[in-house]
């Protein structure tokens, strides 16, 4: 279980950032009144908490201010972003109060897995609302579709610690299995990692799994930054366009051998540019996308 600090006594404590591009945007107040917006990068960030309220000075190129932060503008994380509790990074945190010289912080799993959220004690000092940095690229590492109410265990033998609830997809298809990484394979268990914010690595029951049935995990609600899924190159450049006002528009390319991926394969190749899906997306003739690209 997380090491959370049930009897704590409230409390305070800083947390210190220099030379720091923080996780969101800072937003200051003065009673009760917002009168700053901040997105850095900060030559100092420090922030003082007093149980559920925190304090912010800040500096950038232009200004140094002062003032009462909002903490549901930001993330936070942990200084170091090995495995904590030997299953879950934690490298997107909500801060919720200070508790003797530690901070409670708030940690969301990946979608389809339950709890949505586990608790964390930590010290302040080992604490920090820099920006992570981008997570590794998975490699060659198999797939497997890991079913609902499977338990997940942060050890072979192990308590379970989450399980698999499946959820409801974009297109509002209900996914009853996640797709995750195989890491280690040992006797009848299964050591996987699910993508996402945090991501989760777990023992699973080696009977459970089942082979996925697409082709990465973009169909399982990880998030848009391209991580845990496939990646799609063409050999030669390739044009992008939109419908939009009953028109074909050419928008730009794909430069040749460059690594991007796809939010839909149909009649129209529609790729990710980072953006939330809209009306009007950016896609590739499908005909230039077989005789061009690799998926």
């Amino acid at each position: 279980m997380p090491d959370v600090r049930v009897a704590a006594k409230p409390g305070s404590c800083e947390v210190r950032d220099s030379d720091v591009t923080i996780a969101g945007f800072a937003k200051l107040s003065v009673a009760g009144h917002t009168f700053a917006q901040q997105v850095g990068p900060f030559a100092q960030f420090n922030v003082t908490f007093r149980e559920a309220v925190g304090h912010v000075r800040l500096e950038t190129e232009v200004f140094v201010l002062e003032g009462d932060l909002d903490l549901t503008e930001l993330t936070m994380r942990p200084r170091d972003l090995e495995l904590r509790d030997g299953w879950i990074e934690i490298r997107s945190a909500a801060a919720k109060a200070a508790t003797e010289d530690a901070l409670r912080i708030e940690v969301e799993l990946p979608d389809g897995l339950e709890p949505k959220a586990v608790p964390f004690t930590l010290p302040c000092r080992g604490l920090t609302f820099a920006a992570p940095p981008e997570p590794a690229e998975p490699g060659d590492l198999d797939l497997v579709a890991v079913p609902i109410h499977t338990q997940l265990r942060p050890r072979p033998d192990g308590p379970a610690v989450a399980r698999v609830i499946g959820h409801v997809d974009p297109d509002a298809k209900t996914l009853e299995a996640l797709e995750a990484y195989v890491l280690e394979r040992r006797g009848s268990m299964t050591k996987v990692r699910f993508e996402g914010a945090n991501p989760v690595v777990a023992w699973v029951s080696s009977l459970a799994l089942q082979t996925p049935t697409t082709s990465g995990l973009g169909g399982f609600g990880f998030g848009r930054s391209g991580i845990g899924r496939s990646s799609v190159s063409c050999r030669r450049e390739v044009s992008l366009y939109v419908r939009a006002e009953g028109r074909l528009i050419r928008v730009g390319r794909v430069k040749k051998e460059a690594q991007f991926y796809l939010d839909e394969m149909g009649d129209e190749i529609v790729v990710d540019l980072g953006l939330p899906k809209s009306d009007v997306r950016a896609f590739i003739k499908p005909a230039e996308f077989e005789a061009s690209c690799d998926s």
